[in-house]
């Protein structure tokens, strides 16, 4: 509980830094030009996670298993070639600025999500919450100190914020990675074919589980092409202000996947007193910003974006599946199971993204919201009974 406290902590302060850096963009860019800046955002991070294809996950399991002696050979290495492939990302992201300013915002995103995915494993693996929290937060100010920046001499425009998301995952990474102190050797060999192709090493299917899900990130450009940047503007309102409520997930998967991928039995530890109260709080809270959502958005958004009400209280709604279905995701990783969550993961993004076109074609930002929630339901329930299934076979 007290892990779970402090990583839930410096998540939350995460996430509210992000939470504001978004709120400022939405403020300031009217819904289409938002729209656009949402969608090349999505596509930097869906193209940084596939660059990464499942490393976070493998890389806290394989050091959470690692001998003490082993452990900072292997960290030094594997993160100085992170650094190096995502500093070559870093400068073709610079020339295409000169010739298309999108495609150049978009690749920098990449390189720093894919600097990000990496940057804390090995903090997480030796339960060092405090400091995985304060790499997480610093990232988040550079986001946040930035977009205040521009807006205040007014120079925010579509291509702002996944710039900053990329440049605050490069500096942060480089900055942890300077802390590690590695060898010079390493640095030398950081960008040895063999070194960058060794990057993917690890279990195919939790590189399938954890990219699957980052397609999601594409729901507003499909929602852009098929009812317009204006609908993606409304939609995305709704998809990435509530995402930043998706710490507490966040927080579980830090706290559970290094205790139960060192362990050998197939038991679901009982959450405490205190762990259910911290979820009912959570969940209350949750519960109050759904029920006040016309209020604030019309406070803080203006009439322009009243139609995002409905996709706003969807999404806060799969905040709280979300909060099952990761929980669930790392107890089977954590067991072996990744085949099978690999595949029914995949198997529900495919399904979100059809609903995500067939939702906007038939109702526009309202429609695609509730298909991404309705798919979120069917795998948690899935899930579930995964592991429920798996605990009485290791008994």
């Amino acid at each position: 509980m007290r892990a779970f406290a402090t990583s839930l902590t410096f998540n939350v302060v995460g996430a509210a830094l992000s939470g504001i850096a978004v709120l400022l963009v939405v403020a300031t860019l009217a819904p289409d030009a938002w729209g656009s800046a949402a969608a090349i955002l999505g596509a930097g991070q869906f193209i940084g996670a596939a660059i990464s294809f499942g490393s976070q996950t493998e890389r806290v399991r394989r050091y959470s298993r690692l001998e003490v002696d082993q452990f900072r050979e292997r960290v030094g290495q594997e993160l100085s070639t992170r650094a190096g492939f995502a500093a070559l990302l870093a400068v073709l992201a610079g020339f295409l600025f000169l010739f298309w300013p999108a495609a150049g915002a978009t690749l920098l995103a990449a390189a720093g999500v894919f600097m990000s995915l990496g940057t804390t494993n090995h903090l997480i693996a030796q339960m060092r919450y405090v400091s995985a929290g304060l790499v997480v937060v610093a990232e988040k100010v550079v986001v946040a100190a930035v977009v205040v920046g521009a807006i205040l001499v007014d120079t925010l425009a579509v291509e702002t914020l996944p710039s900053v998301v990329g440049l605050a995952g490069l500096i942060v990474g480089v900055g942890v990675l300077a802390r590690i102190r590695p060898r010079r050797r390493m640095l030398v060999a950081a960008l040895r074919p063999r070194e960058v192709l060794a990057m993917w090493t690890g279990s195919f299917y939790i590189g399938v589980a954890s990219l699957a899900p980052s397609a999601l990130l594409l729901d507003v450009i499909i929602v852009a092409t098929i009812a317009g940047s204006t609908e993606a503007g409304i939609f995305a309102l709704a998809s990435r202000l509530t995402a930043p409520l998706s710490v507490a997930a966040t927080a579980v998967v830090a706290v559970l996947l290094p205790h139960m991928a060192s362990s050998k039995a197939r038991t679901i530890p009982r959450p405490s007193r205190r762990g259910v109260v911290a979820l009912l709080v959570l969940v209350i809270i949750l519960s109050i910003i759904m029920f006040t959502t016309e209020l604030w958005v019309t406070l803080l958004f203006g009439s322009d974006y009243i139609r995002g009400v409905w996709p706003i209280r969807f999404y806060i709604l799969n905040v709280i599946v979300i909060l099952g279905t990761r929980a669930f995701v790392t107890v089977l990783q954590a067991w072996d199971d990744e085949r099978f969550v690999g595949l029914l993961v995949v198997a529900q993004v495919l399904a979100a993204l059809i609903g995500v076109a067939v939702g906007a074609h038939l109702g526009a930002a309202f429609g695609a919201s509730l298909s991404v929630l309705a798919t979120n339901l069917v795998l948690l329930g899935c899930l579930g009974f995964r592991v429920k299934r798996l605990v009485r076979v290791g008994r």
